[in-house]
């Protein structure tokens, strides 16, 4: 017989960080876990819509880098769990360059509109938004890697950019925010 998922012991509003110690449910650190966790699955919804496959590619690859971000986050002080580097700051920025390269610039602000692949990105990158500053309020509180502020903060200057790709390959025109009188 197969050991079930249900352990029965979250039953009291508690769970377990990675190291052993149990924290409320409505931790912060809980709480930044949950919301990489919820990114990751909008990156699914995005990938099964079949984006352009360049834009499927880094989508791919950041769901394996926030799977590395969850780990990170869950396993507070010396635990030993792979960690958010430097290389992986250093993949969205080239990323992020390479899709730039590919777009106009911007001289104001765009609705989140378009396909529905790239309206789901933009929600990502809100989502992401999201991340950035729960982890902020838990840096504010608690000791985590200084690099996942940088990451999900070009993280979600990528998606950004990969919205505004996508759009552009699905022929989908940019709509600027222009000042109306209400």
């Amino acid at each position: 017989m197969a050991k079930s998922i249900s352990t029965r012991t979250g039953d009291d509003g508690t769970t377990s960080l990675i190291g052993g110690t149990r924290v409320p449910k409505h931790h912060p650190r809980i709480e930044a876990v949950g919301e990489i966790d919820a990114l990751t699955s909008v990156l699914g919804v995005i990938r099964s819509f079949h984006p352009p496959k360049e834009v499927d590619t880094i989508l791919q690859e950041l769901q394996y880098y926030f799977f590395i971000a969850g780990t990170d986050v869950a396993a507070p002080g010396s635990t030993q769990v792979s960690r958010i580097e430097h290389k992986h700051i250093h993949f969205v920025e080239a990323s992020l360059s390479t899709f730039e390269h590919e777009l106009p610039v911007l001289s104001t602000f765009i609705l989140p509109v378009g396909s529905p692949t790239a309206t789901h990105i933009h929600c990502a990158r809100a989502h992401c938004r999201k991340v950035e500053r729960i982890l902020s309020f838990l840096a504010s509180t608690e000791l985590i890697n200084p690099l996942l502020l940088p990451f999900f903060n070009r993280c979600s200057d990528l998606l950004f950019m990969l919205a505004r790709y996508t759009n552009m390959k699905d022929g989908h025109s940019e709509q600027p925010i222009h000042s109306r009188k209400t």
